[in-house]
């Protein structure tokens, strides 16, 4: 549906609004989207639904309810079978005698379970007597679900089958409404696949490097309402993928891990800095309550065997700080002064998360859209239209913010605000260079820039752009630190001595320390006030973190998140990696290679900002790493700063008229592969993929199983 949406309103953008491509494209684009809407008509009649076409020449159909459970399943007085050894953990169905050309299963996920179930299935034939096992799979376990029809490949009758399962969380059941064999496999004519085909073919065909739009003059009075419907198009995207994710939209006020912005907006209208629960007396007891494998032995003991259901919010905070026997929250203050307690003190209500994530992006997407106009319009006027839409949407769908809108959770949501204070401090700090240090925008940007220690601290790396910036305005120029400059000068400064005065009054206030925001003692699976620095754990995060092969395979959701292997000897922590940001976003190796072209680049206050941002990128990946480990989502925080700067470079060779051609199908391959690679990314999550849509679409695009 997102890209549906998205399209449309693009492709109509793009006919309604430019009379140039309405006179050159308008007749050969409606007759290609006639054509793509006839092959994929008679696709979808046709080979996506050969399976049906198929299973009315398989042999009867054989309905069977007698099955046996093995000694590490077990069934509750309702029917709800749950998992408790994984080594008895099968179903055996015996006594077949048949030949199998496809089994049906058809399991129901009871109402507080995970709506997927992980199977592996084994059957005997005439070429094996002993079982032979499959792949795992995960099966829907939706209520609503109409099961699933796999397609057998046996030779000869089978005796039995045996389905190993496991369920994603040890709390899970589980109900078998059916499972049957040569079951008639249903016609699935969707509306939705060939409307993707249609959209995914339309984008390419505009984008494609001959198209015209890449003629087209960017600063034409009459293609201002096509950039500003880019930029709605791309908020649209963004508001569809931030709701599509209904477990975090609704997990926001069911623990108080999801909801720690909210609590602390309440703990701040009590006055206090700290939240309003008291910690569990286990837990203040402890001799070091950092230690994950202390607290849950010290629980064991008191409740004898934990529940299995239960998850470590029942007994205490889970990735809160703990500190003198109160729960703090380590993360950026920001949001809850921007969103949280306004909204708290306005209404008597709590906003959720989502709808703060969407509103910073949709102000993040304007501010990259300004910055990088701005930049154009100054500096590479010669850029096409065609270029710099398909290198926004590039950058904007592949820095990080489509993926944390995928995840719209209190974790995404201060490193996209600080991300969004960081692009708006550059572009005022651009602005004010160019306005003769127009005193309103130094303020601005200094406000934007030193807001983000209290969203992100490591982000805070921006504000040393001012150092290339401002080097000659201060030390050649005096218009700044000087007698004749006191007002700029005060309101360049006063944003940092405010701000950078209260941060460090609330981080004395709650931990002692003007210097110290809380995240060491964070209730996590390591123990961070003993983390230290340790330069061995430096080229793990620099390889994960860029250089990570990609891996696809054919299996939905196509992209594979890979376990992080080493044989580092200490803790670290890391989550299932995908590919390095370098080799998924091959076009920015211009901006890490961004010294090839110093000469090039004409204006140094822009190769400043490049160069130095994929030195600030580097910085960033080392401290990410020693602080924090190596996940998926802390590549948000340099990957805007690595496109900034390829941005620099390629609207610098953009702007010549030699190799136009060959960079603009550098571009459209970049664009085309990130279309496809960060939609299918955001399927990769495992949480994501437990929703019931995600299952819809694998059905679609997995139509040959």
């Amino acid at each position: 549906m997102m890209l549906i949406v998205s399209s449309l309103i693009f492709i109509s953008i793009l006919f309604l609004f430019s009379k140039k491509i309405k006179n050159i494209v308008l007749k050969k684009g409606f007759k290609f989207a006639i054509i793509v809407s006839l092959i994929a008509i008679a696709l979808e009649f046709s080979l996506f639904n050969f399976r049906a076409y198929e299973s009315l020449f398989f042999g009867e159909e054989i309905n069977t309810n007698n099955y046996t459970l093995g000694e590490g399943l077990v069934e509750d007085e309702n029917g709800y079978i749950k998992v408790l050894e994984e080594k008895y953990n099968y179903i055996d169905v015996t006594n077949i005698n048949a030949h199998l050309d496809n089994i049906y299963i058809n399991f129901e996920a009871s109402e507080n379970s995970t709506k997927s179930v992980y199977a592996t299935i084994g059957f005997t034939d005439s070429a094996n007597k002993y079982n032979t096992y499959s792949q795992e799979r995960r099966i829907n376990a939706n209520i609503n679900n109409k099961g699933e029809i796999l397609r057998y490949h046996t030779a000869g009758k089978s005796k039995r089958i045996r389905i190993y399962i496991n369920t994603v969380e040890k709390k899970d059941s589980f109900k078998i409404n059916n499972i049957s064999f040569n079951k008639i496999v249903p016609f699935n004519i969707s509306l939705l696949r060939p409307i993707l085909i249609l959209c995914f073919s339309l984008l390419i065909y505009i984008f494609r490097p001959k198209s015209q739009i890449y003629k087209l003059n960017l600063f034409e009075k009459k293609n201002k309402k096509l950039l500003i419907l880019t930029v709605v198009l791309e908020i649209i995207f963004l508001g569809i993928v931030a709701q599509f994710n209904r477990y975090f939209v609704n997990e926001n006020f069911r623990t108080p891990q999801r909801m720690q912005y909210q609590l602390l907006a309440e703990a701040f209208v009590k006055g206090q800095t700290y939240l309003d629960i008291d910690p569990h007396p286990v837990l203040k007891n402890l001799h070091n309550p950092y230690d994950k494998k202390a607290r849950e032995m010290a629980f064991r003991e008191l409740y004898k065997e934990i529940d299995i259901t239960k998850k470590p919010d029942d007994y205490y905070i889970w990735d809160a700080a703990f500190f003198n026997d109160r729960y703090y929250v380590y993360f950026g203050v920001a949001p809850v002064i921007t969103y949280y307690l306004p909204f708290y003190l306005a209404t008597g209500h709590h906003i959720k998360t989502v709808t703060c994530l969407f509103i910073t992006a949709i102000i993040t997407v304007i501010g990259i859209f300004l910055l990088l106009y701005d930049m154009t319009k100054k500096w590479f006027k010669n850029v096409k239209l065609g270029s710099f839409i398909a290198f926004y949407l590039i950058f904007v769908n592949s820095c990080g913010i489509l993926a944390m809108m995928g995840r719209p959770d209190h974790y995404s949501l201060p490193i996209l605000m600080g991300i969004m204070f960081s692009i708006y401090g550059l572009l005022f700090w651009l602005k004010a260079i160019d306005k003769d240090l127009k005193a309103s925008y130094l303020f601005l940007g200094s406000l934007c820039m030193a807001s983000v220690a209290a969203c992100r601290p490591q982000l805070l790396l921006t504000s040393f752009f001012a150092l290339p910036l401002f080097w000659n305005k201060v030390f050649k120029e005096r218009k700044l630190f000087s007698k004749d400059s006191i007002k700029k000068t005060f309101m360049w400064v006063l944003p940092y001595l405010v701000i950078g005065i209260l941060l460090m009054m609330y981080n004395y206030v709650r931990f002692g320390s003007p210097l110290d925001f809380g995240a060491n003692y964070n209730l996590t699976t390591n123990d961070m006030t003993k983390r230290g620095f340790v330069i061995g754990r430096i080229p793990l995060g620099i390889f994960y973190y860029l250089f990570n092969p990609l891996n696809l395979s054919l299996k939905f959701p196509f992209v594979i998140r890979e376990y992080v292997a080493t044989n580092y000897l200490g803790r670290t922590i890391y989550e299932d990696m995908s590919a390095g940001f370098l080799v998924a976003n091959l076009l920015c190796l211009f901006g890490v290679f961004i010294y090839k072209f110093k000469k090039d680049i004409k204006n140094r206050n822009l190769y400043n900002i490049g160069f130095w941002g994929i030195i600030f990128s580097l910085i960033i990946i080392v401290a990410d790493t020693e602080m924090a480990g190596i996940l998926p989502r802390y590549i948000c925080d340099f990957a805007f700063l690595i496109y900034l700067a390829t941005a620099i470079v390629l609207f610098t060779l953009l702007s010549k008229e030699n190799h136009l051609e060959t960079l603009n199908k550098l571009i459209f391959i970049a664009f085309v592969f990130a279309l496809f690679y960060n939609f299918f990314l955001l399927f990769s999550d495992d949480i994501l993929y437990n929703l019931p849509f995600c299952y819809y679409v694998r059905s679609l695009l997995e139509f040959w199983i």
